[in-house]
């Protein structure tokens, strides 16, 4: 039995998740399909996506982490926003190869420097029309959401939501995400009806958290909130190691370390 679960969403459209729930998304065009992320198990992926689709699949991160990038040796096209494959070169890679067991998956070699750069204006051609990407700069330097106009879906990866991890290495600080939310909140305008799809979900593939437009602003105005130190800091094991701490605006959140709070 695979650990794998679908949803078909509507034609065209489907997310897959794992048994962790690391999620992935598959849209499919008139000429190729697009696979967003690839959840983080070990078994392969591409047996379960033939199911799916014929047409020959690329694959899309969202960012350089390697619960959304682990099974990307399946996929001869790659896409990753350049400030995440300069990043990686940088020490991200490193992170990421030390971080393994931590998800318990086996350590990898990703050969980033073959991937296909991201711009903050790149468009995907999958026939028919295009997949959208639009950078959101927190969790990582080059987190991107994909906006799919055709399924009026925004894939929101990991770059906002009721915990957003700003704590990482080469997450940028508080001051930073809120001008890049400042961006993101006017360029998400014309998408407000559209569909917002998490990075990560529960067991039966729900959000963990209510998504949408609203997320980006309840964001921006909790940064002004740390930055102005009036916001309700808590503390919080969710890696014991770490000296980590919570806060929660309206329907979002932010996991953080006191250093990136400037």
């Amino acid at each position: 039995m695979s650990d794998y679960r679908v949803h078909k969403q509507s034609e065209g459209f489907w997310q897959i998740y794992d048994c962790k729930g690391d999620a992935a998304y598959l849209i499919e065009g008139e000429t190729r399909a697009l696979l967003m992320d690839t959840a983080c198990i070990d078994e392969p992926l591409m047996p379960l996506i033939r199911t799916l689709t014929d047409k020959p699949v690329a694959l899309a991160l969202t960012h350089a982490h390697i619960d959304h990038m682990y099974r990307c040796e399946e996929f001869e096209t790659v896409y990753l926003h350049e400030k995440d494959m300069e990043d990686w070169h940088k020490g991200l890679g490193r992170v990421m190869w030390l971080g393994a067991p931590l998800l318990k998956v086996s350590r990898k070699k990703y050969r980033v420097e073959t991937f296909t750069p991201l711009h903050d204006d790149s468009e995907i051609d999958l026939g028919g029309f295009c997949v959208k990407c639009l950078r959101l700069s927190g969790h990582t330097r080059g987190s991107v959401m994909y906006i799919d106009e055709c399924h009026k879906a925004v894939l929101v990866g990991d770059a906002a939501g009721l915990y957003l991890w700003l704590f990482l290495p080469f997450s940028t600080t508080v001051s930073t995400y809120k001008a890049e939310l400042e961006r993101v909140e006017k360029e998400l305008q014309p998408y407000a009806d559209y569909k917002y799809y998490a990075g990560h979900c529960g067991k039966e593939g729900e959000a963990p958290g209510p998504l949408g437009i609203q997320t980006f602003t309840d964001l921006r105005e909790l940064c002004e909130k740390l930055l102005a130190g009036t916001a309700d800091l808590q503390k919080v094991k969710q890696i014991p190691i770490l000296p980590l701490l919570y806060a929660k605006n309206g329907i979002s959140g932010m996991v953080l370390r006191k250093r990136k709070i400037k």
